[in-house]
């Protein structure tokens, strides 16, 4: 093949590269504020229960505030694993490095 060749055959590439690029934005813009979300619902937990920590222990609900907690905290973790995987999986096909 000749470079003539091997730049039409890039040219041929690029809108579907520019297409897969889109489309891998888009996800991860959404993935991430999925997971905001998620971290504010957790922390907004959190300051409840630090603000009336008195009340809390008193009624025993220490295991019941940490579920909740953790429970927030399930869907970012999901959100930073499929996050990690595309980015790295973009590096590999020859995106860009940050």
């Amino acid at each position: 093949m000749t470079h003539a060749d091997m730049t039409l055959v890039m040219l041929g590439c690029l809108p579907f590269m520019a297409i897969m690029r889109v489309i891998l934005s888009r996800n991860v813009r959404r993935m991430t504020a999925r997971a905001e979300e998620s971290y504010s619902r957790a922390s907004g937990i959190a300051q409840q229960v630090l603000s009336q920590i008195r009340t809390v222990v008193s009624y025993g609900g220490e295991e019941k505030a940490l579920a909740q907690y953790s429970q927030q905290l399930v869907d970012p973790a999901k959100v930073r694993y499929t996050l990690f995987v595309h980015h790295h999986g973009t590096c590999i096909m020859g995106g860009r490095k940050e």
